[in-house]
């Protein structure tokens, strides 16, 4: 019987039945058996959009295959995400990261500590995972589903107005990325936050050093301009200020924004703000 056969009988009976048994006998295959098939309804369910129905339900055969795959019950939980179904995503996915922390490992509260700051903006949440990851994995420094995992810690930081704990753990990341032989100043990201909790603790000189850091790596960064500008009208030097602002507000214009979608749900830069401060002047 084929695969796709299997998934057609699955859309229209279900992989559980109430009134007998499941309608097919997956009780009765070995453990190499189960696995093998788990693999191939995992890989079927990429053809489907990740929202549909006959995604979630291979996913779930793939899972009653092998209810010991971790990676296939968090995977399983972006369909209900990105559906907008979000208690039911972390309700699978805080499974997930039950049973993936039980075996000592934390690449699932990686993406939860991910998600919790971009999409539901649990900072506290947010902490406590990365703080968790560190101690599993006896780190000061890892990547949490694409950035380093104090980066979260320190963006959540900075939301709570905890700046100066946000500064320290930005300054921990760039100091175990200095260990490892990263160059720190490549990543314009954290300089970018560090320039930001200065700012708000009224150290400018500071705050316009990891600016100057960012725009040396990305000189087109209109985000860490406007900042600057708004650096210099606290600094009351209104020449500054206009310099950074026009700036920003050019590059603005033609389109060049900080091209971090997640990052943008905090800080996208729009023209009328620009404006506004421009109007102060």
């Amino acid at each position: 019987m084929s695969i796709r056969i299997l998934l057609i009988m699955i859309l229209f009976v279900g992989c559980k039945s109430t009134d007998g048994p499941a309608p097919f006998p997956y009780e009765k295959l070995s453990k190499t058996e189960k696995d093998s098939l788990s693999e191939q309804f995992r890989d079927l369910s990429y053809y489907y959009l990740q929202t549909s129905k006959a995604h979630r339900l291979a996913k779930d055969t793939a899972i009653l295959l092998q209810p010991d795959n971790i990676e296939n019950i968090q995977v399983l939980s972006y369909s209900y995400k990105k559906n907008g179904e979000h208690l039911k995503a972390m309700a699978i996915l805080n499974k997930a990261v039950a049973m993936d922390v039980a075996k000592g490992n934390a690449d699932a509260l990686k993406y939860r500590a991910w998600s919790l700051l971009y999409f539901y903006r649990d900072y506290t949440g947010t902490i406590r995972d990365v703080d968790q990851i560190f101690t599993i994995l006896k780190t000061k420094y890892s990547g949490c589903w694409g950035e380093p995992c104090g980066l979260l810690k320190g963006q959540a930081l900075m939301r709570l107005k905890r700046y100066p704990e946000a500064i320290s753990v930005l300054d921990s990341v760039l100091s175990e990325e200095r260990k490892i032989g990263f160059s720190t100043e490549k990543n314009f990201l954290v300089h970018f936050y560090l320039g930001r909790c200065h700012q708000e603790n009224k150290n400018y000189d500071q705050a316009s050093h990891h600016y100057q850091i960012v725009l040396k790596f990305a000189p087109k960064y209109s985000e860490a301009l406007y900042q600057l500008g708004l650096l210099y009208i606290a600094k009351d030097n209104k020449v500054e200020a206009k310099k950074y602002l026009l700036q920003a507000r050019e590059l603005l214009i033609n389109g060049q924004k900080k091209g971090e979608p997640y990052f943008e749900r905090f800080d996208e830069l729009f023209l009328y703000q620009i404006d506004d401060q421009l109007a102060k002047i």
